[in-house]
């Protein structure tokens, strides 16, 4: 591990599409009607996941071209998913109150908190928060990446960020525009560039693997408090457990490939950011239906997502068609 050729071209993996698709069903699940045991679970590896694997496919290209590259992919469908917060804040709350100019207010109001970077703004930051922290990754991993000419030093950078990051929750030190979380989910990034780029990118699954995963799963619930990475609440000792979770699904999904048909998980994981941006929305109407006509129950939460799946899968297609820069693409 010394220096690196950054003119490799990277060529796309079923397999980390899989990743994303895995990722964005939990994200779904997370936010709904959830078994507090499985929402522990979920929340201990489900964003460093998608870190981790933009980590993989990260590849500089001169500065103007890739802040412009990242601004398009991820800056422009931020804005688009907050301007659909501020139009459904808008709705919620004239539903609730039948007052509009109040409820005009109180959007203004979660729009101008966003901007001066408070996390709790719901236009601003609701679900999309990621894609903010995951542009200033890029950013940040981007200027150390092109000045230091070895990874070992770089893992170190890395590692020591992490530190950083971690001293700043356990102070009670909040960063404006989840900064805190960036040097926390640094080392997910920079970790998912080294697993790209080593030997042990296809290598075959063996039970033992399986059986680390049923493993993990009964450790992680017992040893996982209520953390949050969006807050940067993520203890130290999270980093191993949700990384080996993380690389452990991949291997499963390797294993596989060639033997059941995964197609949906693809189609979810190059739709992932759709799936993000939207369906906080679907979300919030299905909240109310399910107020009015159905008890809580975690099948309940279930229905939501796969209904939620499956009209953002198909309003995405139009998305995609008509629309493209909004969604990252084109």
């Amino acid at each position: 591990m010394g220096d690196y050729n950054i003119s490799k071209p990277i060529k796309r993996l079923d397999q980390f599409d899989y990743l994303k698709g895995l990722g964005i069903i939990l994200v779904l699940w997370g936010h709904t009607l959830c078994p507090p045991a499985i929402k522990t679970f979920i929340y201990s590896f489900h964003m460093p996941l998608f870190f981790f694997v933009s980590g993989c496919f990260f590849k500089p290209v001169p500065i103007r071209e890739f802040v412009e590259k990242k601004t398009k992919q991820l800056m422009i469908p931020w804005a688009f998913f907050s301007f659909i917060l501020f139009a459904l804040l808008i709705v919620l709350y004239f539903y609730a109150t039948r007052d509009f100019s109040g409820s005009l207010k109180v959007a203004l109001g979660s729009l101008w908190a966003g901007i001066k970077g408070d996390e709790s703004s719901y236009v601003c930051f609701r679900t999309i928060w990621f894609l903010v922290a995951l542009f200033e990754v890029y950013i940040v991993y981007y200027l150390f990446f092109t000045r230091i000419k070895n990874l070992i030093i770089l893992s170190g950078v890395s590692i020591l960020f992490y530190i950083i990051g971690w001293t700043l929750y356990d102070k009670n030190i909040d960063l404006p525009y989840f900064l805190d979380t960036v040097l926390s989910v640094l080392i997910y990034f920079h970790l998912g560039y080294l697993f790209r780029n080593s030997k042990f990118l296809n290598r075959d699954i063996s039970l033992l693997a399986i059986l680390l995963i049923i493993l993990l799963f009964i450790i992680s619930i017992q040893l996982s408090p209520e953390v949050d990475l969006k807050s940067n609440r993520f203890p130290v000792y999270l980093l191993p457990l949700s990384l080996s979770i993380v690389i452990s699904f991949y291997y499963v999904f390797i294993f596989l490939m060639d033997k059941c048909n995964l197609k949906f998980l693809k189609v979810l994981g190059t739709e992932s950011l759709v799936l993000m941006g939207l369906h906080p929305a679907i979300f919030e109407i299905s909240t109310i239906v399910q107020s009015k006509y159905f008890n809580n129950s975690y099948w309940v939460g279930i229905s939501i997502v796969i209904v939620s799946i499956l009209l953002i899968h198909n309003f995405s297609k139009i998305l995609y068609r008509y629309t493209p820069c909004l969604v990252g693409k084109g």
